[in-house]
């Protein structure tokens, strides 16, 4: 193992006390305490910090502020807001068309009613009768000669799916219809939607729902600016900054990386937030140090990919259980939300 970490002698800590179960007035949820010590070198927004029910589940790397199309069409709030926008400009049956095709092919969407009628919200579908979707309805409904003319259907593509001669999800012509239908609306609708306001006022109820994550917050530019410079008031700026660089660490890490030059990069970013000189540091304690050096430090080869991953629970687990719940009180989500309101 590489020697290039001196060790300052460890110290007794005394017996942590759990004070302060809320910080400026929001509770702490159950689990989560800020001890003192009374005998610790520690410095840092980490040094109080303990938290007792965090898992090893990684988080989603998405935000449902950035949300794509293919997770419009799987989301009941996201849906009711591009059907809207889809009725606007005329591109419905499209829509409804798309759906059908998915519960034709046996696919119901996550938590969304049996019927194309039902997931957007009153648009009128094949599928709004009682009796059971089929081919046959479909062809009736969208594939009509005006239909296709408009929306420039493939007629091979067309025939082949008139021609099917069973309703099973795993004929092609299905999906490939399907397909068609997707990137249409994703050339002709897709990036019109985004800057409508029907987009920022789905944004703006996503905040204001009740639910908000800290990967909807983080995956976000918007928000993470402001969540950054809300962080940066609270003097705890370097934990978010520590998250998003050993993050973008992390996922570079790749098993022919140069070894020399990863584990430098790594030992920056350990020199920088993690080690008792650290010039901008965490409060990382010295167990959840000592693995992190373990994981870098690693003979004739690249850091482990995951070397960095103790630090990053706890910084992690810090921003959602402490600076989150902060956050969402703050004016500085007001003000987020304000931009948004604009927009729309």
């Amino acid at each position: 193992m590489l020697q290039f970490w001196k060790r300052n002698s460890k110290k007794e800590k005394t017996r942590q006390q759990s004070v302060n179960q809320n910080v400026n007035g929001v509770p702490l949820p159950v689990g989560v305490f800020l001890p003192t010590f009374s005998d610790s070198n520690l410095e840092g927004p980490l040094a109080n910090f303990q938290h007792d029910g965090y898992t090893d589940t990684p988080p989603p790397q998405r935000s449902r502020l950035s949300i794509t199309l293919s997770e419009v069409l799987y989301d009941r709030m996201a849906l009711l807001y591009f059907s809207q926008f889809v009725e606007l400009r005329g591109y419905s049956l499209l829509l409804n068309l798309w759906l059908d095709l998915q519960v034709l092919r046996g696919q119901s969407l996550n938590g969304a009613g049996d019927s194309a009628g039902e997931r957007t919200c009153g648009l009128r579908s094949v599928s709004d009768s009682v009796s059971p979707l089929t081919r046959r309805k479909v062809c009736q409904r969208y594939l009509t000669e005006d239909v296709v003319q408009r929306f420039r259907f493939p007629e091979d593509l067309c025939t082949r799916f008139e021609a099917a001669k069973q309703d099973t999800p795993d004929d092609p012509a299905f999906q490939q219809l399907q397909d068609f239908v997707y990137q249409t609306m994703r050339r002709e609708l897709w990036h019109d939607f985004l800057r409508s306001e029907f987009f920022s006022k789905f944004q703006v109820e996503v905040l204001t729902s009740g639910g908000v994550t800290l990967s909807d917050i983080l995956y976000h530019s918007a928000a993470l600016n402001a969540f950054t410079e809300f962080l940066d008031q609270e003097g705890c700026r370097s934990v978010v900054e520590f998250w998003l660089t050993a993050t973008a660490f992390q996922s570079q890490l790749r098993p022919d990386s140069d070894p020399t030059a990863s584990q430098n990069e790594a030992i920056n970013i350990y020199d920088k937030y993690l080690s008792l000189q650290a010039t901008c540091p965490l409060g990382i304690d010295d167990a959840t140090r000592c693995e992190v050096e373990h994981r870098i430090c690693v003979e004739d080869a690249a850091p482990r990919n995951d070397c960095l991953e103790p630090a990053l629970r706890k910084a992690w687990a810090y921003l959602r259980y402490v600076c989150l719940p902060l956050f969402l009180s703050s004016q500085s989500y007001v003000q987020l939300i304000s931009e948004l309101m604009r927009a729309s």
